[in-house]
């Protein structure tokens, strides 16, 4: 591979290994053409099978799309404890272990947990993709394509007020942060977890000023998760994405999903959301011989628990768990 189309070489620590992104322009191109993976929300959790099955067969399916890298919305396991990170990783090194992976902190990561405070060290200590990019406050960036195509992860949790309630938004730091990294002439992702519309109401003028940030730097991906559906809002510069369907407790009336993007000339070209659903008699097997997981003998080394499907036969069973497993 000559250097000119070469990916800069990053290192994925929650893989255990050096990654190299797949080459994803020509070296003729003005503008990068390349396809990625969004997911969001797969509360992974030793005893949850239902979520391990769809969570695996997201991962699986994403392995046969060879995207160039994947991007998780946050919440990737359920609480943040090491060993549901240690679980995550074996599923990431068993089903994409040559995919560069992003993960943006989620309230259940267990970055803000008052109980034990050394929880929040879990998600860097597993998800430090990148961990001289980390901020104080979990932020980051990811370069590909010699910093071409810049994608920015900014951590929404900040919290918790007086009374318990956690609190969702950006400080004006951040935002100080977050506009010193996106400049107009790279293809710019954002990502954070809690969509703008769930923020808490004292983030009102921060709100405000993300939007006016996004505007100005023409930011074509804004990527959210936190609520368990699927939605896509596009402006004239601006397409916002909410996707939280890879494993968690689905609200009402939604579908098991990740997003396949891709991206031509350095344009929006195809958004597709891809429904991953049960398969017969495997239902609540979770194909992943998983180790870390206390229910490793109900589960089956197998990938046909959850496949692709081009349209959804039915309310999932468990869609039903959503009200008692709320996601604030």
């Amino acid at each position: 591979m000559k250097g000119s189309t070469r990916v800069r070489k990053q290192t994925g620590l929650i893989q255990g290994r050096s990654v190299r992104a797949k080459r994803i322009f020509s070296p003729k191109a003005a503008k990068p053409t390349f396809q990625f993976v969004y997911m969001g929300d797969s509360w992974v959790i030793g005893g949850n099978l239902t979520g391990e099955a769809i969570f695996n067969g997201v991962l699986y399916a994403t392995s046969k799309r060879k995207p160039s890298f994947v991007i998780h919305g946050g919440d990737g396991v359920f609480s943040g404890g090491a060993d549901q990170y240690r679980c995550l990783k074996f599923k990431l090194k068993k089903y994409i272990p040559n995919i560069p992976f992003i993960m943006v902190p989620g309230n259940h990561d267990g970055i803000i947990t008052g109980s034990n405070p050394n929880k929040k060290y879990n998600f860097a200590n597993y998800i430090s993709n990148f961990p001289r990019k980390f901020t104080p406050n979990l932020d980051f960036t990811v370069s590909f394509l010699q910093d071409r195509v810049r994608v920015v992860a900014m951590n929404t949790v900040q919290g918790f007020n007086s009374q318990g309630q956690t609190l969702y938004g950006l400080t004006n730091g951040q935002l100080d942060y977050l506009e010193k990294q996106l400049t107009p002439s790279r293809f710019n992702i954002v990502t954070m977890h809690v969509p703008l519309k769930e923020w808490t109401s004292g983030f009102s003028k921060q709100k405000a000023r993300l939007l006016k940030i996004i505007n100005q730097k023409k930011v074509p991906l804004v990527l959210q998760s936190h609520a368990h559906e699927y939605r896509k809002v596009t402006g004239k510069v601006t397409t916002f994405i909410t996707s939280g369907g890879a494993g968690a407790a689905l609200d009402p009336g939604n579908i098991f999903h990740y997003v396949q993007i891709q991206v031509t000339n350095g344009k929006v070209s195809q958004i597709s959301r891809k429904e991953v659903n049960w398969i017969g008699s495997n239902l609540g097997k979770a194909p992943c011989n998983c180790p870390c997981s206390s229910t490793q003998s109900g589960m089956r080394s197998t990938t046909k628990a959850a496949r692709v499907r081009s349209s959804f036969s039915g309310p999932s069973v468990y869609g039903k768990r959503a009200s008692r497993h709320g996601r604030k």
